[in-house]
């Protein structure tokens, strides 16, 4: 049996498809991470943002800029051509406040980059603040982290823990790699009851088996005072699986048959060679 040319041919093709199966090959490739601290200052009148970004992985980041996203307007920073790992990059942000509510808003911050072979990426964080005296509303909102492709349901559960009904609206905020066909929404949700809201998103460029901080805020008016609840999603895009490792149960089993067969035959020609005398 183990002289057979045959037979060692198909042990060694199962085994060596075996292991490409089940144990894909492994590359090596830089991290690319970008930490994002952001401070807020706000007078009567001016809302001042600092935003400090970091390279915390081990190759550099291209053409890094800072995107501001508040009060509904988008504020571009400078590009920066390169920032090196454990080097870090600040943006001041001043905005001119007039006849707005006091209470607490929605600030996200968005950091486009690339890499070295200039593939585009972001970074998305999301925070809230306040102005005049700090103010706590009356939702709780959780948000169910999703694995997806190319498409996905974002879902949100939301509570008003108050006694009065609230008209809320719901804002989408997405890393450059997503899209929704609607990012806002509108809502009344009844007092002391339970609402779900739900939007549907796209993934456009997100790498495999990355992870992405998605947010949403949910806003509305009482007594003149603004209310922010802000809830975060994780997205984690699922590993695209090639034609033949998709397949592999198949092949798997064709092995199998094989292997049956060519012991099969090897067994009748042992049994039909003549006995020596």
């Amino acid at each position: 049996m183990n002289g057979n040319p045959v037979w060692r041919f198909c042990i060694g093709f199962f085994c060596a498809w075996l292991c490409i199966s089940v144990f894909p090959p492994v590359s090596f490739a830089g991290i690319l991470t970008i930490e994002t601290e952001t401070s807020v200052q706000t007078t009567e009148n001016q809302l001042e943002v600092t935003v400090k970004i970091t390279n915390k992985g081990d190759e550099p980041a291209y053409n890094t800029q800072i995107n501001l996203m508040v009060l509904d307007e988008k504020t571009q920073g400078d590009v920066k051509a390169k920032l090196d790992p454990g080097k870090t990059d600040v943006n001041t942000f001043t905005k001119t406040l007039s006849n707005i509510a006091r209470g607490r808003y929605p600030l996200t911050i968005r950091v486009d980059f690339h890499d070295a072979n200039l593939y585009p990426f972001s970074a998305l964080s999301g925070s809230t603040f306040f102005l005049g005296s700090d103010v706590n509303g009356d939702l709780a909102v959780i948000g169910d982290n999703v694995s997806l492709d190319k498409e996905g349901v974002l879902n949100f559960h939301i509570k008003n823990m108050g006694s009065d009904p609230i008209n809320l609206s719901a804002s989408l905020f997405l890393p450059k790699e997503f899209s929704a066909a609607a990012s806002r929404k509108t809502f009344q949700i009844e007092a002391r009851s339970e609402n779900n809201l739900s939007f549907d998103v796209s993934n456009f460029s997100a790498r495999d088996g990355a992870s992405y901080p998605l947010y949403c805020s949910f806003e509305y008016d009482k007594n003149d005072i603004h209310y922010t609840t802000m809830a975060n999603i994780f997205v984690t895009v699922k590993i695209a699986e090639g034609w033949f490792r998709s397949m592999k149960w198949v092949w798997v089993g064709a092995i199998i048959v094989l292997f049956v067969i060519i012991c099969g035959i090897f067994i009748l020609q042992k049994k039909a060679k003549p006995t020596p005398r």
